[in-house]
């Protein structure tokens, strides 16, 4: 993205983390949504800015950190409190909450490379905490392990692959498979990868997950070789 892209982009990354804040007008979700449905970056950056926020409570001090919705009211403000000066307090707002989730990202960072965990990468243990993660289970048609995946809104990251390496000549392939569809492939892989891919649709979208042995180079349309289901 050139440096002008990304200054045309400035203020839909702070509708992002207003949304994730749940700090924006009821016009301006309505705009943002829009604009999300046909923005790749957009979808990434509000799933990145909700997990950095769903955080920030247990990252701000361990079990006697206070909740986020009271680190939320110190950098926005009591949202149900009424105000006649609603216009010019969002002057400032949107950029205050893009402040957060950036100090915000920054310690998951800093958690992250100190504690175990990849940059960019949901851990078991913080989707334990998150309430809006899910950990699937892929399992095989003997009902044994295969695979691990953790879910947050279309963030995914492969937690573990029980089943070990792929057959020789092959790579791992994650699926999608939504109500409504055709599979659809999230990525291919030898082990565990240590970050996150983006969904092609949301979690709720989403009927079953699927683990296919395709050969190794490949770009597979639909899986051949099935080895495990959600």
């Amino acid at each position: 993205m050139s440096d002008r892209d990304a200054v045309d982009h400035e203020r839909w990354d702070e509708l992002a983390a207003g949304h994730a804040l749940h700090a924006l007008e009821p016009a301006e979700v309505v705009e943002f949504e829009q604009h999300r449905a046909g923005c790749a970056r957009c979808r990434t950056s509000l799933d990145e800015m909700s997990f950095v926020a769903a955080q920030l409570g247990s990252l701000a001090g361990g079990a006697d950190a206070p909740p986020w919705r009271r680190m939320r009211a110190g950098v926005l403000g009591d949202a149900s409190a009424p105000s006649k000066r609603a216009p010019a307090r969002r002057r400032w707002l949107l950029p205050a909450a893009t402040a957060a989730a950036v100090v915000a990202a920054a310690a998951v960072l800093t958690v992250r490379l100190t504690g175990g965990g990849a940059p960019g990468a949901l851990t078991a243990a913080a989707c334990a905490r998150d309430v809006q993660c899910h950990q699937v289970v892929l399992r095989t048609a003997a009902g044994g392990d295969a695979a691990t995946i953790l879910v947050r809104g279309r963030t995914v990251t492969v937690a573990s692959v029980t089943a070990g390496p792929a057959p020789a000549g092959k790579n791992w392939a994650l699926w999608q498979v939504p109500r409504d569809g055709q599979p659809m492939l999230v990525r291919t892989f030898d082990v565990a990868p240590a970050t996150s891919d983006s969904l092609p649709a949301g979690f709720d979208a989403a009927t079953t997950f699927a683990l296919s042995a395709e050969p190794s180079g490949t770009r597979p349309d639909q899986p051949s070789d099935v080895v495990a289901t959600s």
